[in-house]
């Protein structure tokens, strides 16, 4: 139950934050290729989110 939520929080928090940082960086956010170049170095926190979720896992 509690790795779901916190799955489920991670997928919001990762979209908000590559979307204000494309917006607040690359200033042009029609471009597609921006929204990828800014999931670049958020892509890293969910996956430490995911490796989080894998321990609370293990621990129940």
């Amino acid at each position: 139950m509690i790795a779901e939520i916190i799955i489920f929080l991670g997928i919001i928090y990762t979209i908000q934050i590559c979307t204000v940082f494309g917006l607040l960086i690359f200033g042009n956010y029609d471009d597609k290729k921006t929204f990828f170049i800014a999931l670049i170095p958020f892509s890293f926190f969910y996956f430490l989110l995911l490796e989080i979720v894998d321990r609370i896992g293990e621990l129940d």
